[in-house]
């Protein structure tokens, strides 16, 4: 398992630095948030070639990455459920890079898209309220709320 990240990276870290210690964590929040690896995959890549223009004005290049992967990956599953849902429901399929993940696949899948954004912004990347809310941009207020919602339905098994 690779080294965790430097807990003040700084913006001496080039983009391909940057790219060689995020990409991998990266591309597994993507995954847990939208359930397709190339899709994950495409998300990250987009927010790296997103970041490359402006990297050198990028106060804190993880948490501008984490952002945008964010982001990206929300609106991806988001537009994926609208289409799926529009044209019935396609069969999800696994890859076989992400063992380590799949026993907490089945239990988050079916959150709605903005609680599994909280629950695996807190507790995959152990992320504090305030970072989870600037990521997501919402209230800090509302961050709490909405984890304990996410937790009652995982514990409960009720339907999202």
């Amino acid at each position: 398992m690779p080294a965790p990240p430097p807990a003040n990276p700084t913006t001496t870290e080039t983009p391909e630095e940057a790219y060689a210690r995020l990409h991998p964590r990266l591309v597994e929040v993507a995954y847990l948030l939208m359930f397709d690896w190339a899709g994950a995959q495409d998300v990250v890549q987009d927010a790296f070639a997103a970041a490359i223009p402006r990297w050198s004005g990028i106060e804190d290049p993880a948490a501008y990455l984490r952002r945008s992967v964010t982001h990206g990956a929300y609106r991806a599953a988001r537009d994926r459920k609208r289409r799926t849902e529009k044209h019935g429901r396609a069969a999800a399929g696994l890859g076989d890079h992400v063992d380590r993940i799949d026993l907490i696949i089945d239990q988050i899948r079916d959150l709605p898209a903005k609680e599994r954004a909280v629950v695996v912004l807190r507790f995959y990347l152990d992320l504090p309220i305030a970072e989870i809310a600037d990521q997501l941009q919402m209230r800090q207020g509302s961050v709490g709320p909405t984890l304990t919602r996410a937790l009652r339905r995982l514990e409960g098994g009720l339907p999202a």
